[in-house]
């Protein structure tokens, strides 16, 4: 039974880890490519785990109760576990454009009801004269309005 050696000066590791991916670049990519392709499935277990304490059966189960559409605007996109951040709590799966949008309300209620009353308020709103008047092609300048003198 081959023993451990305990390192104590981990420096000293980690240079010479650094020296040996700089000389052997392509070798360690291509290790590492082999790797990601093998462990794939393996690698979308831990994820599901570590971070929201799922196991593949119950988040093919949330999916399949979801007719494998996003939680918010039925798209059949790819699905990302949607959790509180706070109590990591997993609420349901929603494509990445929704789980985002949910991420920058900071997960609040209010602001996304005040962000929804604000499209429906302004939804059919005319634009400014500004924004509907036509330019020609060489109004390049157009913040002045001058024509660009050729």
């Amino acid at each position: 039974m081959i023993s451990r050696v305990r390192i104590r000066d981990r420096s000293k590791c980690r240079s010479y880890s650094a020296t040996y991916r700089a000389k052997n670049l392509a070798k360690v990519r291509a290790a590492n490519r082999r790797y990601a392709a093998t462990c794939k499935d393996k690698r979308r277990i831990t994820k599901l785990m570590m971070r929201y304490g799922l196991r593949p059966d119950q988040y093919d189960a949330m999916a399949k109760a979801q007719s494998y559409l996003c939680a918010i605007c039925n798209k059949s996109l790819k699905l990302y576990v949607d959790h509180h951040k706070a109590s990591g709590v997993v609420r349901g799966l929603l494509c990445r454009d929704c789980n985002l949008g949910l991420g920058y309300f900071k997960e609040s209620p209010d602001a996304l009801s005040c962000a929804a009353k604000y499209l429906a308020e302004r939804h059919e709103m005319p634009l400014h004269e500004a924004q509907t008047r036509k330019r020609e092609p060489n109004q390049l300048a157009f913040w002045s309005g001058e024509p660009v003198k050729e």
